[in-house]
């Protein structure tokens, strides 16, 4: 089983063949078009910080003659900072633990996980065979295993920002040391362009709420035909949500440190198979009355047994709110408690939409274990009546010695317009009799809403009265395992999951006043509500934005040029083999909801996406790319100076639509840009939402291609005959 994917320098230069790779086309027709240009940019207004004003100098419009070259260079920049971003998050915000040209910190790397500040997880790539791929430890036991008295307990994870071993400045000093052996002009100076580069390339990253941006301080003179353009700077912008995830990494971190919930959950798993049986483990303190005892382990079998349990159950651990939490319900309360003890609440209290979280504990990775036993046999101590020798004591006493490994992996199922982006780090459980290991408690820098010992939280302080909180749907049905949250300012407590009735009713924080309950549940739009519990007995009504699965087709309305101009053909068509759709569907939130976003990609042919969706109104986003080459050709122009002077022709020079000549060529020829409304009760009796988007005819000049990427434009134009369709099967209800 491939556990991790570790990018091989030789990509640097080499063309990707991600989904979410942005061709030397749509680069260009940003440039050409200044709006989408700046859209695209500064991408809704996520990136938080001013940009400074050299990054305002990135937004300039080349002239088309001059646009490859600009297109060219921002294709590079694009590609290397994809793999230093991938290379950031595989190793926990490193660009590399072991490789000595990216290593920022002092690392001990050894194959034993638990006497390593890593987990090595991979071997070696081709290019570094020096190096393995890790995970650092963001919360372990810095001193050895065998440690007495004072132990030292630590963790590797890095600054997000501020200093130049930061993420950011890996980020800024990976690609400016990278990006120029991928900026080989000599393709362009065989076409006629002499360009010229003024110093060397310097890369600024800026990470954002939303988003990464990367500036490349990196002056260049252009010309052609005698056409010259100055561009000082370029600016991309890459949709991971990476300071997300390291908040709720550290958010994560904050709790075992404080909470040590992966040492309880493996002192309760001893606890649940232990007892006095071979087959079972040493309990930690049990007695029997009889004369001797033939109850023995050997410790090297508890050893494999303890071993073995914690890739089974690892795996069970989840994040409330995180697009794969869903609370099982079980008939036994003891399962239900141990089920429970592996979800790791929401402390932000915002829900984690979009980002999925994952466990991982490998029995390939070597765990720290340690019994009191005799040697190998491991046996209780014995004890005889000095009066009755028929009565006998056996007294099973087994104190426990452990450390296990454990990866995190957090994804951006978003990111990358839909490829998705893995940020992992590695925490490390450490038992001692029986107990999780001492330590003082020093939060992470991050600010935490969650509190058990406030007195919001306090549960002498709630509110006398009962207060019964009902969650429906759009379609009048409860929703059972539903999270409820009380919030305050900033201060938010745990009150409980809803019954398969939809129900919770519980006491309230007593005293509070400006309070909001938020409600968490699977298949439903997370809903915040203000509310301050009174003296009395309340039912408070909380309706919820159901998501349903459903299939999504896109299907496209050709665009034509004829000879009384651009004309919409009113009939959808399937897409063809060489054609795909990325589709981005972003809910407008109604009242004390979360904002959630739909991404999909669709292949040619009569494909389907399947996608979870809410009832409301959308910002929807459609690309349509065609992968195949597409070339505008040379064109012979002529005009008159003046009116009495002689008639001047010249070339306007062609363009052919490569992002590599080794790669796959990709074309934007359309899509769609504008709201759409889905309502409850058509989403609910369809099978399949069909989408449109426009597609226009393949262009022949320059003025073509300007007409048919006006993608905005022409939505507004056609936007009647663009609304979605919904089909039903004839199952269906």
């Amino acid at each position: 089983m491939t556990i991790f994917h570790h990018i091989s320098r030789k990509g640097l230069c080499r063309t990707s063949s991600r989904k979410a790779q942005l061709s030397i086309f749509l680069i260009l027709a940003i440039v050409i078009l200044i709006g989408g240009g700046v859209y695209f940019l500064l991408n809704e207004e996520a990136f938080t910080r001013p940009l400074p004003t050299t990054m305002q100098q990135a937004i300039v419009t080349a002239p088309v003659e001059i646009a490859p070259v600009t297109t060219f260079v921002e294709q590079c920049l694009r590609q290397t900072a994809e793999e230093a971003l991938d290379r950031i998050g595989e190793q926990g915000g490193y660009l590399s633990i072991t490789s000595p040209d990216y290593r920022v910190s002092a690392f001990s790397v050894t194959p034993a996980a638990t006497e390593s500040d890593a987990i090595v997880v991979g071997v070696p790539d081709e290019d570094q065979k020096d190096a393995q791929p890790a995970v650092p430890y963001w919360w372990y036991l810095k001193s050895p295993n065998s440690c007495t008295g004072t132990c030292e307990l630590a963790s590797k994870r890095p600054e997000i920002v501020g200093t130049p071993v930061s993420i950011e400045g890996q980020l800024s000093a990976y690609v400016g040391g990278s990006v120029g052996s991928c900026l080989d002009f000599s393709s362009f100076e065989r076409q006629g362009f002499s360009i010229e580069g003024r110093g060397e390339p310097k890369v600024t990253a800026r990470i954002g709420e939303e988003d990464v941006q990367f500036l490349l301080d990196y002056p260049l003179h252009i010309s052609r035909n005698g056409i010259t353009h100055d561009q000082e700077a370029f600016l991309i912008t890459e949709d991971v949500r990476l300071k997300k995830l390291y908040d709720l990494a550290t958010e994560i971190t904050n709790l075992e440190m404080q909470h040590r919930f992966l040492e309880k959950y493996a002192i309760q798993l001893i606890v649940g198979f232990s007892g006095l049986d071979q087959n079972r483990l040493p309990p930690f303190s049990d007695l029997s009355f009889e004369v001797g005892s033939s109850l023995r382990w050997s410790k090297r079998q508890v050893e494999k047994q303890v071993t073995s349990l914690f890739p089974s159950y690892v795996q069970l651990f989840q994040v409330q709110g995180t697009d794969n939490f869903r609370r099982d319900i079980f008939q036994s309360p003891l399962k239900q408690r141990m089920y429970d003890s592996t979800i790791i609440p929401d402390t932000s209290g915002k829900g984690h939409a979009g980002i999925s979280a994952e466990f991982t504990s490998f029995d390939s990775w070597p765990i720290y274990f340690d019994l009191n036993c005799n040697g190998d046999s491991c046996e209780p101590t014995s004890a005889v009546s000095p009066t009755l020798s028929v009565i006998g004591l056996q007294s099973y006493r087994f104190a426990y010695d452990i450390s296990y490994p454990v990866m995190v992996e957090l994804r951006d199922n978003r990111a990358f317009h839909g490829r998705g982006y893995t940020f992992r780090f590695a925490l490390e459980a450490n038992v001692r009799n029986n107990k999780p290991m001492e330590s003082d408690f020093t939060p992470l820098e991050m600010t935490s809403a969650f509190s058990d010992s406030s007195l919001l939280c306090d549960e002498d302080q709630r509110s006398p009265s009962n207060v019964t909180v009902k969650a429906i749907d759009d379609y009048g049905k409860p929703i059972p395992g539903a999270s409820l949250l009380y919030t305050v300012i900033d201060e938010s407590c745990f009150i409980g999951v809803t019954d398969e009735s939809g129900a919770l009713t519980a006491r309230f924080p007593g005293g509070a006043v400006g309070g909001a309950i938020t409600i968490v549940a699977n298949g439903a739009v997370q809903k915040t509500i203000e509310y301050t519990p009174g003296p009395s007995t309340e039912q408070v009504p909380v309706s919820m934005s159901a998501e349903l699965t459903k299939r999504l087709k896109v299907m496209k309305k050709r665009l034509a040029r004829t000879k009384d101009g651009w004309q919409l053909v009113n009939f959808p068509q399937t897409l063809g083999q060489d054609e795909e759709a990325l589709v981005t569907l972003k809910r407008i939130p109604g009242p004390g909801e979360q904002e959630s976003l739909v991404a999909a990609q669709l292949s040619g042919g009569n494909s389907f996406a399947d996608i979870q969706i809410a009832p409301g109104r959308y910002e929807a986003n459609i690309r349509l790319i065609i992968r195949k080459p597409v070339a505008i050709p040379d064109r012979t122009e002529c005009s008159k100076p003046g009116l009495f002077s002689p008639e001047v022709c010249y070339t306007v020079p062609g363009i052919t639509f490569l992002t590599d000549p080794r790669a796959d060529p990709i074309y934007e020829e359309g899509g769609f840009v504008g709201n759409i409304t889905i309502p409850a009760a058509r989403l609910l009796s369809a099978d399949t939402i069909i989408l449109y988007a426009i597609a226009a005819d393949l262009p022949a000049s320059m003025d073509d291609l300007i007409v048919s990427q006006d993608v905005e434009g022409n939505s507004n134009n056609y936007l009647v005959v663009l609304q979605p369709n919904y089909e039903s099967s004839e199952a269906s209800p």
